[in-house]
């Protein structure tokens, strides 16, 4: 039984079943959506006073960033990274300052965010980098391997270790060319990336010399000499 749009295409010489172009069009129209509008927001003494926030949420669908606006008592706490309390709906919940803005799409006016209470572990901008990566990866959510990525809180652990004063890293100088390093085919570079704060993997195997009565083999690792047994 032929409808209504089937006898109209029948008409202009369409086949059956076909959409009519005008439909089409309309369809068309209707998918063209109308892009966010970013307005800037301005809090006094408070640069890029927007913040991004990730709740701390297992639910997939709260995997995105919420724009809160940062008061100017917290315009030196709430940097990215840093944990916080917003309001979220009826509840108030935990999240994450993922980033700084001057702007928002959020046509309404945009809560406040407030401190969580103690100090907590932030995660850098190369954690959170990291983090992203590997939720993309996996498909899961960021708050997870967030909650994966950052330690255990301890309240008397944090406060203890926050007060010490930093460690005094070793420091390693370049020896001499006169070591011995200067026989071995880019041995002069391994020591100068060395002493540069490079990390290069290197080893070298070396086979017994000449005028030795059995055959031993030697294995040079960063200028030690280390005999090894021949086998048997």
């Amino acid at each position: 039984m032929a409808t209504g749009h089937q006898d109209d295409a029948l008409a202009r010489g369409e086949p059956a079943g076909s959409v009519p172009r005008h439909r089409a069009s309309r369809q068309g129209e209707l998918l063209d959506l109308l892009s966010p509008v970013m307005r800037p927001v301005t809090v006094a003494g408070v640069v890029d006073p927007v913040a991004r926030i990730l709740l701390d949420s297992p639910v997939p669908h709260l995997d995105r960033t919420f724009d809160y606006v940062v008061p100017a008592a917290m315009a030196q706490e709430a940097l990215p990274g840093t944990r916080v309390v917003v309001r979220f709906g009826e509840q108030e919940m935990r999240g994450w300052v993922w980033e700084r803005a001057a702007t928002t799409t959020h046509i309404g006016r945009l809560s406040a965010v407030a401190p969580c209470g103690l100090r907590p572990s932030c995660p850098s901008e190369t954690s959170r980098r990291l983090i992203e990566a590997v939720a993309n990866r996996s498909a899961g959510t960021r708050s997870d391997v967030v909650r994966l990525a950052l330690p255990t809180r301890h309240a008397t652990t944090e406060n203890a270790e926050r007060d010490k004063a930093p460690r005094d890293l070793p420091s390693w100088e370049r020896p001499s060319n006169e070591c011995g390093w200067q026989h071995y085919v880019g041995g002069e570079e391994l020591l100068t990336r060395l002493a540069d704060g490079d990390a290069p993997a290197s080893g070298v195997a070396c086979a017994a010399g000449p005028g030795q009565g059995r055959s031993e083999r030697t294995r040079i690792l960063f200028g030690q000499r280390r005999k090894v047994e021949p086998d048997d």
